[in-house]
């Protein structure tokens, strides 16, 4: 068996099982009632499927979806078949960034690291399903981009995992999805030709249509709730400022990153970094228009 084959089914394996258990030591988390009762609506076809002031609208069909085959196929509820299939998800996604790791060096056993940041986040649990799910596939989006940019040739298989991928986010979260693709995308420009980004836009879009039900019964109403959903989000909630304090507290890992890619463009002519400088600009990007959406959300 090849290395890097024992490498994603050990990662899928012990990860998926960390996040059982990470789950269920939980318990109560966010908005588990809400997912739990969607899978319902999914199975019974229910219009309540379609309440925006529920689970609807992220879309989340993916996380949806997998619970709902999970419930069909073994004799479990559906706050247990979400706990399942949010552990698989997480597991498959850190599974596939271990491997793409693995591949790009130059240290062959900082993989190691990568699936275990992936799989020991304790943030998870503080977040919604969507959130947690998505968080680690864009992760796999970034490393998978951080790899078409130091192939010499990007090869067709590389735009339709990029473009699978990329559709597979937007089905678990559009506004998480789209802050963090467009900066990737932007610097991906620089390095594909025009074919290769039709290719990589229309496979995202496929999967993207594919992994969210809503979209093949009312397409043009469901498209139109994206922007619902998000003026909900950042417009309609109790105001609960948040300290310095507690966002390093909450934070400490991804500051650290933070601080860390900061320093290395700032030496960029004395370190050769590890991480590409575009790839560096487009996370600082996207982290900082994702915080003025925090900071600014009621």
């Amino acid at each position: 068996m090849k290395l890097t084959t024992r490498i994603f089914w050990g990662t899928l394996i012990i990860g998926f099982l960390v996040q059982c258990w990470t789950w269920s030591f939980r318990g109560e988390f966010l908005d588990r009632v809400l997912w739990a009762n969607q899978i319902k609506y999914f199975e019974t076809f229910d219009p309540l499927a379609f309440d925006s002031t529920a689970a609807y609208g992220h879309p989340g069909t993916t996380i949806v979806e997998t619970g709902l085959i999970i419930h069909q196929l073994f004799p479990v509820q559906e706050r247990l078949a979400l706990v399942i299939a949010m552990s698989l998800l997480i597991s498959l996604a850190a599974a596939i960034t271990a491997v793409v790791a693995f591949r790009l060096g130059p240290n062959k056993q900082w993989w190691f690291s990568v699936a275990s940041i992936l799989l020991l986040n304790h943030v998870y649990v503080y977040a919604t399903p969507t959130a947690a799910v998505v968080s680690a596939w864009l992760a796999l989006l970034f490393f998978l981009t951080w790899r078409m940019w130091k192939l010499p040739q990007v090869h067709r298989h590389d735009v339709v995992a990029w473009g699978a991928v990329a559709g597979f986010c937007f089905a678990t979260r559009v506004d998480s999805a789209a802050v963090i693709a467009a900066p990737l995308l932007v610097v991906l420009w620089r390095k594909l030709k025009i074919q290769q980004m039709l290719a990589l836009a229309g496979t995202a879009v496929l999967i993207f249509f594919i992994s969210d039900p809503f979209l093949w019964v009312l397409p043009m109403r469901h498209l139109s709730d994206f922007w619902l959903k998000i003026w909900q989000m950042h417009q309609h909630f109790f105001r609960e400022y948040i300290t310095l304090y507690e966002f390093a507290d909450d934070t400490p890992l991804a500051l650290t990153a933070i601080l860390f890619l900061i320093i290395l463009i700032l030496l960029r002519r004395r370190l050769a970094p590890f991480v590409p400088t575009a790839l560096v600009s487009a996370l600082l990007a996207s982290t900082t228009v994702l915080a003025s959406i925090v900071f600014t959300s009621d």
